[in-house]
């Protein structure tokens, strides 16, 4: 099969950042993290934090000041990568949605990319 990933990605990323909380298996990662969102789509996101996460296990995405979304809002997630950088302190994780919770797909991208 020839291409890169990115040829064969269903849904096109978006460039933008904003903050979110992390949670997995009922512990809360207090810690904003910063979303490079090069790898924010319709589909999934990847970020970078300090904290490695299992591939295959469920996250929930909690946004971060959206304005105009309600404060519950947040995206159910499945973890499909967790890659060291070349810092050996920090990780790209890789999540991809499974439902969203009082947002919407096209909320998101619409939030994510109003100032890009």
């Amino acid at each position: 099969m020839s291409g890169t990933p990115a040829d064969r990605r269903a849904h096109p990323r978006r460039a933008a950042r904003f903050p979110l909380y992390v949670a997995l298996a009922g512990e809360l990662y207090h810690k904003m993290v910063s979303v490079d969102a090069r790898d924010v789509s319709n589909g999934g996101l990847a970020f970078e934090t300090k904290t490695g996460l299992p591939p295959g296990a469920r996250a929930t995405i909690m946004l971060g000041k959206l304005e105009g979304m309600a404060s519950t809002a947040h995206i159910e997630a499945k973890v499909v990568h967790c890659r060291p950088l070349g810092d050996g302190e920090t990780f790209t994780i890789g999540v991809e949605f499974v439902e969203f919770v009082e947002i919407t797909s096209d909320q998101l991208l619409a939030y994510v990319t109003r100032d890009a």
